[in-house]
């Protein structure tokens, strides 16, 4: 399944970082171009020209230089080393799981590599080069489609790629992954390994889980949604490749009557803010993993869909006053600026505000 990455263009009021040598600056998010990568040939060896002392150091170098790092630190590191284009988003907008797309335009090598990296990660392989393993029982195993890599915290990242790459990083946080793995599987210790040996891994429902995180971060979207899809993406990895708590082994009814209350009135109160699936789960008395599925066999719909659908109810009502500017609706709604809520509004209802009011109000 190759991922078709939506542009990032600057109108949707969504920011990143955009890292070239002056990683770290704040920029609005600028058009995102396929920019004519295709299938590389391997031409050269990235590792290979790394010999003696320069190879050495090189690695010594990447080691104390990313050890301890959090992930927009690491991906500040890549764009260092590396050169390229790349976008990090999710810190500032408070996204459990921080996503980066990263053009290595010469691939990558030993200079990036740890013997133990500081957090988890999914790597998927979207376009360019073959990407060869290079450590463990895996080692010269060579993925030239968009199969995805585990890389557990503490393990090894020794990967190489020959030529131009551009690959998509999923950071995993450890309270996440505990957090749903506790769900599956209350008897599951805090911190437990994960399996080492999740690379290259053809599994069409995890590269469609991927495909959709990536695919929902180029539109308006909330940390509620991005969280909802953390959490499926981390409970199928640990259903399918760890053996936790399979979907027969936990079947999952509706909300109650009391529960489904208490959550859409929370949710309906913080239209213009920001919520989290775990803080309105908790009002439910259950687990955000058990939450998200329950609220869709009641709803009909996920809770994001949903949260997104009531954001639109309310600026309706203000866009029929047929005198507010648009820009003051988006803001009195939550949205960062009027194009993101044009794009939202769009996805609803299908119109822009503007037609839609249109419409209404001659």
């Amino acid at each position: 399944m190759r991922v078709d990455f939506a542009p990032w263009a600057s109108h949707n009021g969504m920011l990143c970082h955009e890292s070239r040598a002056d990683f770290g600056s704040d920029l609005a998010l600028q058009q995102y171009e396929e920019g004519g990568m295709s299938e590389a040939s391997e031409s050269r060896s990235k590792v290979g020209h790394l010999t003696g002392a320069r190879r050495t150091a090189t690695k010594d170098a990447a080691m104390s230089g990313a050890a301890g790092m959090e992930p927009a630190a690491f991906h500040g590191f890549l764009v260092s080393k590396l050169g390229g284009v790349a976008r990090f988003q999710g810190v500032s907008d408070r996204w459990i799981c921080p996503v980066s797309i990263f053009d290595a335009p010469s691939g990558f090598g030993e200079e990036v590599w740890m013997d133990a990296q500081p957090f988890t990660r999914l790597v998927q392989r979207l376009a360019g080069a073959p990407v060869t393993c290079c450590w463990g029982a895996h080692a010269g195993r060579r993925n030239r489609g968009s199969a995805i890599t585990l890389q557990p915290r503490g393990l090894p990242n020794h990967f190489s790629a020959t030529g131009h790459i551009r690959s998509a990083l999923l950071f995993l946080p450890d309270t996440l992954i505990d957090r749903v793995g506790n769900d599956l599987s209350p008897s599951r210790p805090a911190g437990a390994a994960l399996r080492e040996d999740l690379i290259f891994v053809r599994d069409p429902e995890l590269e469609r889980l991927f495909s959709a995180y990536l695919r929902a971060v180029t539109m308006p979207t909330s940390s509620l949604e991005l969280e909802a899809r953390a959490v499926l993406i981390v409970a199928w990895l640990l259903r399918m490749h760890h053996g936790f708590g399979t979907p027969a082994q936990r079947p999952v009814g509706g909300l109650s009557d009391w529960q489904l209350r208490c959550a859409c009135d929370a949710m309906e109160a913080q239209l213009d803010g920001d919520v989290t699936l775990e803080a309105i789960a908790r009002l439910a008395g259950v687990s955000a993993t058990h939450f998200s599925r329950a609220f869709k066999q009641s709803i009909g719909m996920p809770t994001f869909a949903w949260l997104l659908q009531r954001r639109i109810e309310r600026p309706k009502l203000i866009l029929t006053d047929g005198r507010t500017p648009l820009v003051e609706v988006a803001l009195a709604v939550g949205f960062a600026a009027q194009p993101q809520f044009t794009t939202a509004f769009r996805r609803v209802t299908g119109v822009t505000p503007g037609a839609w009011r249109r419409d209404r109000w001659p």
